[in-house]
């Protein structure tokens, strides 16, 4: 073998192992990022509250700094609502996230969705952003966005449905056109905490 090919045969090597090391390093920090990660889920409610109302079959959180206040119960639904904090004493619009549970109204979820789409859509108040279907804890939903102009003030809502069966869920999120997005992230979390049993 002559000097060329021994040298070439080296360098190919020495490549090799230096390409090695460099993927075992990428793999650990992806393992490392995976364990984080994992710690960041565990840790993404640690400052919620949790509401649980076994009789309704349901558990929702919420940020420790929000206000929660039962609306109405009685034997056919029920609705709990979550205030965020004031921003300051001129704050007259207090962003919420309401929670409404029922039983089943007894009609087709889907037909009773079509037929609130139809008429939020003829309602001059109303403005439909988007309407498309999900799940929420396993169940099918639908999602509603719209805007609501009353008097000089327009609101935007985030409306989610939920059919679980023998009860009918819904979460209503309200805010103020120009602060909606503040709290949006928020809101999310909240959402996605929501467990139907």
């Amino acid at each position: 073998m002559n000097l060329k090919k021994i040298i070439f045969l080296t360098l190919l090597v020495v490549i090799l192992v230096l390409v090695g090391i460099f993927l075992f390093k990428n793999e650990e920090v992806d393992e490392s990022k995976l364990s984080l990660n994992s710690k960041e889920e565990v840790d993404l409610y640690a400052d919620y509250e949790e509401y649980k109302k076994s009789d309704w079959g349901f558990e929702v959180k919420y940020p420790k700094d929000w206000e929660q206040k039962k609306i109405d119960e009685n034997g056919e639904n029920l609705s709990i609502a979550f205030f965020s904090p004031k921003e300051d004493n001129l704050d007259v619009f207090i962003e919420n996230v309401i929670v409404f549970a029922s039983k089943a109204e007894g009609q087709d979820f889907d037909e009773l969705m079509g037929e609130g789409i139809k008429e939020m859509a003829e309602d001059p108040v109303k403005e439909l952003i988007e309407n498309r279907k999900t799940s929420i804890s396993g169940y099918p939903a639908y999602v509603l966005e719209y805007l609501v102009t009353d008097y000089a003030t327009k609101s935007k809502y985030l409306h989610y449905f939920i059919n679980a069966g023998e009860r009918w869920y819904q979460i209503l999120y309200t805010a103020r056109i120009d602060t909606y997005d503040d709290h949006f992230k928020t809101v999310e979390k909240i959402i996605n905490s929501m467990v139907i049993k």
